[in-house]
């Protein structure tokens, strides 16, 4: 990771790379539904299978103290229909979660002030895993 991603901004790392198409879709959606909140979108191949650990060292490694958090267009998120993504944690390793990106802006803007955790999202997830707003 380099300093050209701004810091203070959510970050959604792009980590499958079997359709473009469905990475437009994703974007789109993620577009659509962001509100005011601001993210970097990072489309970067040598970042293909990225996982939570490779984010880690990637944020290390650039300095990126604040960054606590981040989501990730998956295989599932390119495959399934909905395109929810998966969000880590990278300050305390607390159980991940998927999001439909309806409700991305909701869980930025709710991380980032600490407003909700990863629990509280965790605990209102759907039986698939996606969180929905519940």
């Amino acid at each position: 990771m380099t300093s050209e991603y701004p810091p203070g901004q959510n970050v959604v790392f792009r980590a499958d790379f079997s359709s473009d198409e469905a990475w437009k879709e994703v974007t789109d959606l993620i577009e659509k539904h962001r509100g005011p909140a601001e993210f970097t979108l990072v489309d970067d191949r040598s970042h293909d299978g990225l996982t939570r650990e490779g984010i880690i060292r990637l944020a290390e490694s650039a300095g990126m103290t604040d960054l606590d958090y981040a989501f990730i267009a998956d295989a599932r998120a390119m495959n399934d229909s909905d395109h929810s993504l998966l969000v880590v944690d990278l300050e305390y390793n607390d159980p991940s979660f998927r999001v439909a990106p309806e409700f991305i802006r909701s869980v930025a803007d709710n991380l980032t002030v600490s407003n909700l955790d990863f629990e509280d999202f965790n605990e209102g997830v759907d039986e698939d895993g996606v969180y929905r707003g519940n």
